[in-house]
């Protein structure tokens, strides 16, 4: 006789059912598992959806980039005007992040827009701010004009004689020069250009320098990086200080 064979009637039920039993379980969590991968799946298709490419906006009137930024599913988080630039006045001289850019929908793009003022255009074409102005190297003073051999007469001048001395935002975050400056009760213009050096959304640039002594109510201009060049683009940058 076999162990089948030994096996009463009720036996043989109850090994079945236990059979079915796991044979359900197993099912189950089968079903489960090509649930969840489904779930994942929808959503990761979900997020790809929502990608978007900025629209560049460069060189178009406020307007108009503003249009169609918005058009593109995404908000002007950040509007700037800068008289340091080459473009025509009312038109977008930068952008941030970059055309081309993918960001999910209903993110910010922020924009330069430039305006009538004493922008100096570099030799390839792009723009950068103007020229130290209102500084007091090593204490001295420049009068207007020279005498005698046409060279200009330097005037000494006193700490005390000299205007406030400027604070050291470079390296801080946007947010925070800002604050920084205003606390200090400093005026400012914000621009926007690539930076090797500087990571996205910090100072990379400050005129005048920090520690430099100033004229009251002199405005400081920013630039904040917005990465790595990408190259291909007339953005503008500024100049390298003199010694």
């Amino acid at each position: 006789m076999s162990a089948v064979d030994d096996l009463g009637g009720d036996e043989l039920t109850d090994l079945a059912s236990g059979e079915d039993v796991d044979d359900g379980n197993r099912r189950r969590k089968r079903a489960a598992a090509l649930l969840l991968l489904a779930i994942v799946a929808l959503i990761i298709w979900w997020a790809i959806m929502q990608l978007r490419t900025i629209p560049d906006v460069v060189g178009m009137t406020e307007a108009n980039a503003i249009q169609t930024i918005q058009d593109a599913g995404f908000e002007v988080g950040g509007l700037t005007r800068s008289s340091q630039t080459a473009f025509e006045p009312g038109t977008v001289s930068n952008q941030a992040p970059d055309g081309g850019a993918r960001r999910f929908l209903g993110g910010a793009v922020s924009i330069v827009v430039a305006e009538a003022g004493d922008g100096i255009a570099d030799g390839d074409g792009t723009a950068g701010p103007p020229e130290s102005s209102g500084l007091y190297d090593d204490g001295l003073t420049l009068p207007p004009g020279g005498e005698g051999n046409g060279t200009p007469d330097y005037v000494p001048a006193s700490p005390p004689e000299l205007g406030p001395q400027m604070i050291d935002v470079l390296g801080m975050t946007e947010s925070a020069a800002r604050a920084a400056l205003t606390e200090a009760g400093f005026t400012f213009t914000v621009d926007y250009g690539p930076a090797t050096a500087s990571a996205p959304g910090r100072v990379y640039y400050q005129n005048p320098t920090p520690d430099s002594f100033v004229q009251s109510g002199i405005r400081v201009s920013l630039w904040v990086s917005t990465g790595a060049p990408t190259g291909g683009k007339p953005y503008p940058q500024p100049p390298i200080p003199s010694d």
